[in-house]
């Protein structure tokens, strides 16, 4: 016996006759316990999110497991693992997800409901038009057109506008993605007549 290691066979009976001979040996094979954690990662009220890659690192010694990933209803679990602290990060492009990671202890038991729960990720895209003279533009159209990373390869494009105020300053929160950022106001043109915004790795951006 070794805590809460198993051995296999439990025990095992030997014949003694007389004078044990020489290289008598009665042999175990010995196994580490292991243990599962599982969760669900949540989107929205009604509905788990499928396809969240879940990575698994040992605290302390540093050592990555091999990832999964969840199932159709946002299901997930790991298996064969010992007596340790992990940290669960969740991940899928596109998205944001609360917490950010789960520090798990595995203390002689499965643990279960290590839930997280998914949002759309944005960035902020800022900036200025300016006239000749250094002044803000008040009242021009920032049209914003593309196509979001959460709407697949095939999504379609959509598009966006916000305004300038006063100073000529414009904001807009976008979903990561790839945009082409365009300007318009009557009677007025601007340079560069269209600029592009990528964002996909969450990056605020001014233009």
């Amino acid at each position: 016996a070794k805590g809460e290691w198993t051995f296999s066979p439990v025990n095992r009976s030997i014949k003694i006759d007389g004078i044990v001979a020489n290289g008598s040996a009665a042999y175990f094979t010995l196994t580490t316990p292991t243990y599962s954690i599982s969760g669900y990662v949540g989107y929205g009220t009604e509905f788990g999110m499928s396809g969240v890659e879940i990575s698994i690192r040992e605290e302390g010694s540093g050592t990555q497991y091999p990832s999964v990933f969840t199932e159709n209803f946002g299901s997930y679990a790991i298996h064969v693992l010992s007596n340790a602290t992990y940290i669960l990060t969740p991940s899928k492009p596109g998205y944001a997800f609360t917490p950010e990671s789960h520090a798990v202890t595995i203390d002689g038991a499965d643990v279960d409901q290590i839930n997280f729960q998914a949002s759309e990720a944005t960035s902020i895209l800022e900036g200025y038009l300016l006239d000749g003279n250094g002044n803000g533009v008040e009242g021009a159209e920032i049209l914003i057109y593309g196509r979001a990373i959460i709407w697949g390869e095939f999504g379609f494009g959509e598009g966006k506008t916000t305004s300038t105020n006063a100073n000529g300053y414009y904001t807009i929160d976008l979903l990561l993605g790839d945009y082409t950022v365009t300007p318009s106001k009557a009677g007025h043109y601007f340079s560069p007549a269209s600029d592009n915004f990528n964002n996909q790795q969450g990056e605020n951006g001014r233009i």
